[in-house]
């Protein structure tokens, strides 16, 4: 736990397996708790496979609070008092597990719906984002519109003909945005799925490797060092964090606390903190 105004650390947080987790790969919260999705290892040694759960953590004292089943998940995402796990399909191995998407009540643990490939052709679920009401799920080039309370199936949301998504998306103001493969994005109306515009690559250099909102605007993370700000009322840029002085080395993750950004440096394993974005 760092503090996002020094970056100083504050806390290290320890978990499962030996008292650490076991190769964390994502960190979400719902303001109150944070979840970590534990993507599992192999003990060498004991030729044993160790899938842990997923983890949620009382930030202010460091402990964790509960652990739900996650086998083969792939990534998840936190609204209020619902978890939500995707897991990718492994129906070729012995096991014959295919892919899904559950639900999880945050406070007991308990199954509130499932959604499997059967329903939605769903193969590889890589990313998810709660806007109000709805779930959207991204897998192989598609995104899914679900209803997060019931699951139920809303709409698969149009491409672009032959530009499938990418799994990067934020949501601000009614909208979703959505990375395409050609580093476009496009601007999704939440309550239609209309698609209101496509802002080209070419607005503000995009190479979308994360997106975030805040303050009303979409802050895309791109892969060529750079953090490009987005108006969404027009599509237009509005400002590019770019430079030595903001030391971005293959940016992959974006998060704000307050007013202060904050983007996971992936190439020289750090984090850039800037403040007083507004």
């Amino acid at each position: 736990v760092l503090d996002p105004t020094t970056g100083k650390l504050q806390r290290l947080v320890s978990g499962m397996s030996g008292n650490k987790f076991a190769y964390p790969s994502q960190i979400v919260s719902n303001g109150k708790l944070v979840f970590v999705l534990n993507l599992g290892q192999y003990d060498d040694y004991a030729e044993v496979e160790y899938n842990d759960p997923v983890d949620s953590v009382d930030p202010s004292s460091g402990k964790i609070v509960k652990s739900y089943y996650a086998e083969y998940d792939s990534t998840i995402a936190v609204s209020g008092s619902r978890l939500f796990q995707a897991y990718e399909d492994d129906s070729a191995s012995n096991e014959q597990h295919p892919a899904g998407v559950w639900s999880d009540v945050v406070a007991n643990g308990r199954t509130a719906w499932f959604a499997s490939t059967t329903n939605y052709a769903w193969y590889n679920p890589t990313g998810m984002i709660v806007v109000g009401r709805y779930l959207f799920v991204a897998d192989t080039g598609r995104v899914t519109q679900l209803v997060s309370r019931t699951g139920a199936m809303v709409r698969e949301l149009a491409q672009i003909p032959h530009i499938p998504f990418t799994d990067v998306m934020a949501s601000t103001e009614g909208y979703l945005f959505v990375a395409n493969i050609d580093h476009s994005v496009s601007q999704i109306n939440v309550a239609s799925g209309e698609r209101v515009r496509v802002i080209p690559s070419s607005e503000g250099n995009l190479e979308p490797t994360a997106m975030a909102a805040h303050g009303g605007n979409v802050y895309i993370v791109n892969a060529n060092d750079t953090v490009t700000e987005i108006d969404p009322g027009t599509g237009a840029l509005v400002r590019q964090f770019a430079g030595p002085a903001y030391g971005f080395s293959s940016p992959s993750s974006i998060a704000f606390f307050q007013n202060t950004m904050e983007i996971l440096n992936t190439a020289n394993i750090s984090v850039t903190i800037v403040p007083g974005v507004r």
